[in-house]
């Protein structure tokens, strides 16, 4: 069996890397490193609550705010009070960290939706993270 293992060793910008067969190192090195971006991931995937809630298309677009703990693929999907699908805002892979996206209030023909509660689902790899309910009104 073999591994390679790698250490960043923070406060001394040193990286080493081991490579290791049967349980012994076969080769190691450090080397120097320079950080020169940090990504701060939230401690757990999320979706809040769109702003502003109610929301009115015909004059403003709402943002709804998510985050994801682990690069995955994301999708954000608003649907109907029967669950049919209204509009898909992301379905992509997406690094982790916190991230917004924006909803005019269009369906996918580009027309405007209807007043009422549309329930709006955020799925990480497949599996439901949560749900939000966002208001349209006029």
């Amino acid at each position: 069996m073999s591994k390679v293992v790698v250490k960043y060793g923070g406060d001394t910008e040193k990286l080493a890397i081991s490579f290791y067969v049967s349980n012994k190192m076969e080769y190691s090195k450090s080397v120097g490193v320079q950080v020169t971006e940090a990504i701060l991931c939230p401690p757990a995937s999320y979706i809040n609550q769109n702003a502003p809630n109610p929301f009115n298309p015909n004059t403003e677009i709402t943002t709804i705010p998510y985050g994801l703990d682990v690069p995955a693929h994301a999708k954000i999907l608003v649907l109907d009070g029967v669950g049919a699908p209204v509009k898909l805002l992301v379905d992509e892979d997406k690094p982790c960290g916190d991230g917004t996206v924006d909803w005019n209030g269009k369906n996918e023909a580009g027309l405007i939706v209807a007043n009422g509660n549309y329930p709006c689902f955020f799925w990480k790899d497949g599996g439901v993270i949560g749900a939000i309910t966002i208001t349209v009104t006029d």
